[in-house]
């Protein structure tokens, strides 16, 4: 589709944004390959939404401290 929108605006240089989860990684490579320019966001994949948690984005941090020798972290929810 990029293509096409370079051929009707007949410009030499074109750069394209998709939303997230609206793109397919054949099309970012065809993209490259034809010399466009493609903006994707970086897609979520943490599982935590699946399994019924808080994604890191829907967390504020708040502190971290060691107990019985591990690390743990606490959060505020958004």
């Amino acid at each position: 589709m990029a293509k096409q929108a370079r051929e009707a605006m007949a410009s030499g240089t074109l750069s394209v944004v998709s939303d997230r989860d609206y793109f397919k990684s054949e099309e970012i490579l065809a993209c490259h390959d034809a010399d466009i320019t493609a903006y994707v966001p970086k897609p979520m994949t943490s599982g935590a939404t699946a399994d019924g948690r808080f994604n890191r984005e829907a967390l504020i941090w708040y502190y971290s401290y060691v107990e019985k020798g591990l690390k743990l972290h606490r959060y505020w929810s958004s």
